[in-house]
């Protein structure tokens, strides 16, 4: 192969292109899976895992605004909030779970928080 790369210099800044081109995809690729919670690998782990993030939490790829994410740390979790907002008796019974499950979230957060 040293003798292929030496009689054919030329060849050397595709074999360079190529291979920073496969690395950034599978690097990519492993970032996505990673990170991306519409991808769930281990399904035995959490049902929901996007009710697991935080609200300061970067999901991003790349942001242009880090200072964005760590400003939302004290901030109160808004899924409770936006369903408190029509009264008990009017909510359906899925809307009822959904604030349960919205209280055990939050509850839970707090629980992360006061440990941490």
């Amino acid at each position: 192969m040293a003798t292929f790369i030496a009689k054919n210099a030329a060849l050397i800044p595709l074999f360079v292109a190529v291979g920073l081109g496969l690395g950034g995809g599978i690097g990519f690729g492993v970032h996505y899976l990673k990170n991306n919670q519409d991808v769930v690998l281990r399904k035995s782990k959490s049902k929901d895992p996007w009710n697991q993030v935080q609200q300061y939490t970067n999901t991003k790829l790349f942001s242009f605004n880090p200072d964005f994410w760590s400003s939302r740390a004290q901030l109160k979790d808004p899924r409770l909030s936006f369903m408190e907002q029509k009264p008990e008796g009017e909510r359906s019974l899925h809307e009822q779970a959904m604030v349960e499950h919205a209280r055990q979230i939050r509850m839970a957060d707090k629980e992360r928080t006061h440990h941490s």
